[in-house]
């Protein structure tokens, strides 16, 4: 037995409410383990990192809700935490916008038809 774990650790008396708890906690791990993958691969690190800050502030929000609360400078971390990730997030998006009002306004206002632009091609 290793040297931290306190007396008595696996002497717990498993019933079957423990078991469920234990394999929905596990499940739910799991499933946040492939959708922090995806995430990675499609987003990139920063985006994970945010994400696990988000993670952390709804453990924090719900844990107050359901068990014995949080103290005050808990929930204006979080309160900050959030606005940074929407700061983000706006910031992080307000170029994709820019950049597609910039190329719709560039684009020619009347498109050739492709029959006109085979007609231009025939020599007459």
């Amino acid at each position: 037995m290793p040297i931290m774990d306190p007396p008595h650790l696996f002497d717990v008396h498993w019933t079957m409410g423990k078991l469920v708890r234990v394999g929905t906690s596990a499940a739910v791990a799991v499933c946040i383990n492939i959708s922090t993958t995806l995430v990675l691969g499609a987003a990139g690190a920063l985006a994970l990192v945010l994400l696990g800050q988000l993670k952390t502030c709804s453990v924090v929000l719900f844990g107050a809700l359901f068990f014995d609360g949080a103290s005050a400078q808990s929930f204006v971390g979080c309160l900050v935490a959030v606005s940074g990730l929407g700061v983000y997030t706006s910031l992080k998006m307000r170029p994709v916008h820019v950049e597609a009002e910039l190329l719709e306004a560039r684009r020619p206002i009347t498109e050739p038809s492709p029959e006109s632009e085979q007609e231009d091609e025939m020599p007459a």
